[in-house]
């Protein structure tokens, strides 16, 4: 992400449907970059509050039942070194219906909190500031967590992710 305050950005976009997004239901997902590896779900709300197991992360949560996060509707998330950040999309996503989630971290010259930015379906849905550590590598992480018990799934029809390349010079 632009070491050494050099320009650098960072996106995943990445088409999406759940079978059920029902509140009753209580699956949360995301679907962003974290710096946990992927053993754990980075971001969930299940009522208490934001709970970020992740240091850094950046990416749309959804959840049934959040107090912080917008329940029922996806939300724009960010924790940067254990402090987060977030906003509705103000997108309710449909049962079984695809969703086109995008986000884009930049930072300018000179920049070090840089900027991500959220895109649904190819809608601006929002954006937050300094959302991540630039200097904390990030992995793409899509996936699912239900609180109960009984089949659902998370469709994925592809991922796209992209960022800026370090040549040495």
């Amino acid at each position: 992400m632009g070491a050494g305050g050099r320009e650098g950005y960072l996106r995943m976009v990445a088409r999406v449907k759940a079978e059920s997004y029902s509140t009753t239901k209580r699956q949360h997902v995301f679907v962003g970059f974290g710096d946990s590896g992927g053993a754990e779900m980075p971001i969930y709300d299940t009522g208490g509050g934001i709970i970020s197991p992740a240091a850094d992360l950046v990416g749309f949560a959804f959840t049934p039942n959040g107090s912080t996060l917008t329940a029922g509707k996806w939300s724009c998330v960010a924790t940067k070194a254990g402090t987060s950040q977030s906003a509705s999309a103000g997108v309710t996503p449909t049962d079984n219906v695809y969703d086109d989630l995008e986000v884009e971290v930049t930072q300018g010259p000179g920049n070090t909190g840089g900027l991500a930015t959220f895109y649904i379906n190819g809608k601006p849905v929002g954006s937050l500031s300094a959302p991540v550590t630039m200097t904390v590598a990030m992995s793409p992480w899509i996936g699912f967590w239900q609180q109960d018990t009984g089949a659902r799934y998370l469709d994925l029809d592809y991922v796209s992710i992209a960022a800026t390349r370090d040549t040495g010079l």
